[in-house]
């Protein structure tokens, strides 16, 4: 595939650092895979952010309207110029958790009318894995996203059921199984550098404190974050509290901080994804309720305690031998200290054989995308 062909990689976004390690998993092997041009929608992120990471900027307008967009002007350099539509190769879905139940409160949609518009001009749309489902109330969404797509990738068995169970007879040889891909992606040390190996980082999750139930619910997921700061500093290690999204998980991390009086806790943030997984793969455990936060640590044999309020977390532990230490984040004070003596007595082997196990489906998917492009672009 030649250098001028352009690839859209939707779903993704630089505030979500999930998001962004997702948005730069994938702009690797579109340039080193699929031989392409990564590009980036003008609604995510400045020109500039987009320009830092390679990308060019894809409008879906008239370029004589070009002038008027958010981020978007004649200032722009070669790096960010404009694509068009009927200039794309493929559109590449990064969503991570989009298509479900629990997100009836986003404008599906969109992205339904979006990729009939991509099928309408023959480009090829690839849903990257990620968790979907249940579809009981979205079910017109999944069987929409079916029709309009060359290759599902569901990211567990919760998920691939799920649409399975939607799909039209005709759609089931479309549908496949691969887990995350961010595992092959590498960390970037901060500049300064940061974090003394060995730490405790914990990473708290502002979706699980809204989804709570009640605000006694709401209270015991920070008393647990707390209890477990001082319980990893009782053990030797060196707890702080890392923001993996920005200013509501920050506001969660002080939250804990006014509880845990006698240790020290500091709380860092402003890291982007490459750099939190670089942080990650330092520590002596994670504690955390970041999906990725959770894979980054995973795919570099840190062992974690994982909060989880979806499917997704279950099958990430399931998958790297650690499903005893996900934990239910509103259950009752020291509950959850059993998990945390798992994780610490873990051997490590089992960690890296799940990593490993990822790599290689990854690569598998990547191919099996690779071999599909080249045959819509030569059929």
């Amino acid at each position: 595939m030649s250098k001028n062909r352009f690839v859209l990689i939707t779903g993704v976004e630089f505030t979500n650092q999930g998001a962004f390690l997702m948005m730069r998993a994938a702009m690797q092997e579109v340039r080193e895979r699929l031989g392409a041009v990564p590009v980036l929608d003008y609604r995510v992120g400045t020109a500039e952010e987009r320009e830092a990471v390679g990308a060019r900027t894809f409008v879906p307008v008239r370029l004589e309207r070009v002038a008027g967009l958010p981020g978007i002007g004649p200032a722009m350099s070669t790096a960010t110029q404009w694509i068009h539509p009927r200039q794309l190769t493929a559109v590449l879905d990064a969503s991570g958790y989009r298509y479900g139940d629990a997100w009836t409160s986003l404008d599906l949609n969109s992205s339904v009318l979006r990729y009939r518009r991509f099928a309408d001009l023959n480009i090829p749309v690839y849903v990257l894995p990620q968790a979907l489902g249940p579809f009981e109330e979205t079910r017109s969404v999944a069987v929409s996203i079916l029709g309009t797509s060359r290759l599902v990738f569901a990211r567990d068995p919760d998920s691939y059921r799920a649409i399975v169970d939607v799909a039209p007879a005709s759609a089931l040889d479309r549908l496949r199984q691969s887990p995350d891909f961010t595992g092959g992606v590498k960390g970037a040390e901060p500049v300064p550098s940061w974090a003394e190996a060995g730490n405790a980082p914990l990473v708290p999750n502002w979706n699980i404190a809204e989804r709570a139930q009640s605000v006694a619910a709401r209270d015991q997921y920070i008393q647990n974050l707390a209890d477990l700061a001082v319980e990893l500093h009782r053990r030797g290690f060196a707890p702080y509290g890392l923001s993996h999204e920005g200013a509501r998980d920050t506001r969660l991390l002080h939250e804990v901080r006014e509880r845990v009086d006698e240790v020290d806790f500091p709380v860092v943030g402003g890291f982007n994804g490459l750099e939190l997984k670089w942080i990650i793969g330092r520590s002596g455990i994670l504690v955390s309720g970041r999906y990725h936060a959770l894979a980054s640590a995973l795919s570099q044999d840190v062992p974690v305690v994982a909060h989880g309020w979806s499917h997704k977390y279950r099958w990430l532990l399931e998958e790297h031998g650690c499903a005893s230490t996900l934990v239910d984040p509103y259950s009752p004070r020291g509950s959850q200290f059993a998990a945390l003596d798992t994780a610490l007595s873990m051997d490590r082997a089992t960690i890296s054989a799940g990593a490993d196990g990822y790599r290689e489906a990854n690569r598998r998917m990547w191919d099996s995308i690779s071999a599909d492009l080249e045959m819509v672009q030569t059929g």
